[in-house]
């Protein structure tokens, strides 16, 4: 049975905090590449359950959005969904913000970055990730017979995730400021230092204290007409980020989908550890925190059944590298206190030993000639 959602239109959520002024200036900006912020956008309507949504496509070419003017087509009835728990990680991330809303909540036009479009509206989601509804496509080959039988039931695009957690929503203060490429990618629940409900720089637009469907992302459609083989040019040429990399995690010949994205996800954490310096002997291979931003899953019929290839595109932050290789130092010098330890255990047990073995031999000689003695005594006495 379906739960009732609890809906925040996210207009009252802004009327409710008019009072709320800006406080004392401690901002950081950090931008973090380009896939997250031109992928994820702020919701028409907050609630608890936007499952209704998933799986609807884009028009084609369409920039002003939200998820009210996405569309459910019939190849999106191939598109199911399963909850990711979020796991308390803090994130501070831009989200695209249509017209409407911006306007709803006050949200001004800004000039966007060099070589992008002329000018978008732009907010600053400061969170905490509780969940995520992540779509997810059971039968790979069904979707794509529809896509390429009906092409006008399928668009380039899709609503691939919706993004619950608690917190609150910021919008520059000034209307002409170039806004940063992407969000913060998540360390160990910090949220490295940026502090927007602080800064003079930013004013709150709305506030979320108890978990929602705040936000939503889209993705390209995996298996569109003409391209079911293809993937982005990601997979050969991942982009550049300037507070993290990214990294290409692939595997191949899976049983299922599923499979297919662990054992990437797997491969992407080695390829980030060995890029970041941070995979040797001598640090254990420290595990790092990964931002899964994009996917690309490709079903192949063989003889043995359907199997799975899926590439993912996976950021690592420099803070997560940075607390990644903290903790892996420290478990290095665990490891390296532990060996000399044994060392010395060793060693004093050697040492014990040749002791032992020292005094058995001593012993030993005693009682030789302590036997000579008494068989001489013994021929005496014979003799």
């Amino acid at each position: 049975m379906r739960r009732a959602s609890s809906v925040l239109p996210v207009v009252s959520l802004a009327a409710a905090l008019t009072g709320c002024g800006p406080k004392e200036p401690t901002l950081v900006e950090r931008p973090a590449g380009l896939v997250s912020s031109s992928s994820v956008y702020l919701r028409n309507t907050f609630d608890t359950d936007p499952s209704g949504y998933l799986g609807r496509f884009v028009a084609t070419g369409a920039t002003d959005l939200d998820e009210s003017n996405t569309m459910k087509l019939a190849c999106s009835t191939h598109i199911t969904w399963r909850f990711v728990d979020g796991g308390g990680v803090s994130y501070s991330e831009n989200l695209n913000v249509s017209s409407e809303i911006g306007a709803r909540l006050g949200i001004p036009v800004v000039a966007q970055a060099e070589g992008s479009h002329a000018q978008a509206r732009t907010a600053r989601a400061q969170y905490v990730l509780t969940g995520k509804m992540v779509a997810d496509i059971p039968d790979p080959a069904a979707f794509a017979a529809c896509c390429k039988s009906q092409p006008d039931q399928c668009s380039d695009r899709y609503v691939s995730e919706f993004i619950q957690g608690t917190g609150g929503l910021f919008h520059q203060a000034s209307n002409n400021t170039a806004v940063s490429a992407s969000g913060t990618a998540p360390q160990a629940g910090v949220t490295g230092g940026v502090d927007l409900a602080r800064s003079a720089e930013w004013q709150r637009a709305a506030e979320f204290p108890n978990p929602v469907y705040f936000a939503f992302k889209l993705s390209p459609t995996p298996y569109t007409q003409g391209d079911v083989d293809a993937c982005p040019a990601w997979v050969e040429a991942p982009p550049r980020a300037e507070d993290g990399v990214f990294v290409v995690g692939a595997a191949d010949s899976a049983k299922s989908e599923q499979a297919a994205r662990d054992a990437a996800m797997q491969s992407a954490q080695g390829a980030a550890r060995t890029s970041t310096g941070i995979g040797g002997a001598d640090l254990g291979g420290a595990t790092l925190a990964l931002r899964a931003d994009e996917w690309c899953v490709r079903p192949q019929v063989t003889n043995k059944g359907t199997r799975y290839s899926a590439r993912v595109l996976a950021f690592a932050s420099h803070d997560a590298v940075a607390t990644a290789r903290v903790q892996a130092e420290a478990a290095a010098a665990a490891r390296a206190e532990q060996a000399r330890l044994a060392a010395e255990q060793e060693r004093a047990r050697l040492a014990a030993q040749a002791e032992a073995d020292k005094l058995a031999a001593e012993q030993a000689a005693i009682a030789r000639v302590e036997a000579e003695r008494r068989a001489a005594e013994e021929a005496a006495r014979l003799a």
